[in-house]
């Protein structure tokens, strides 16, 4: 088993401490693992939202969807206003060429085969 850094520890039980429960407007089994892997208990509200939003920087695109999943969320019948919320996204930037989620496992084939030389 690999320690955490000192910091990383007392930072996590900080966390868990303040939070030992956090909603997650994300489908991403990942996020939600690694959320209950540091012993945050995870109730997954993900968001349906339309992930073309016209804009080409990285850090704005990412920044403008997990915005709009957080929004989404907080205006949902779902929500829950005594529990903390947090939303994230994730961006493949290749070749200066922004890589969404592929559509299909076609799609998904195409841009990995991309990646490749």
């Amino acid at each position: 088993m690999i320690e955490k850094p000192i910091v990383e520890s007392y930072l996590i039980k900080a966390l868990k401490k303040a939070c030992p429960t956090i909603i997650l407007a994300s489908a991403s089994e990942n996020r939600k693992q690694l959320l209950t892997d540091m012993g945050i208990n995870v109730i997954q509200r993900p968001q349906d939202i339309n992930e073309l939003c016209g804009l080409t920087e990285p850090k704005e695109v990412v920044t403008t969807l997990s915005k709009q999943k957080l929004d989404s969320y907080l205006k949902s019948d779902e929500f829950i206003p005594t529990l903390p919320a947090i939303s994230l996204d994730t961006l493949v930037l290749f070749n200066s060429t922004l890589i969404g989620k592929p559509h299909s496992k076609e799609d998904a084939k195409a841009i990995l085969s991309s990646f490749s030389d």
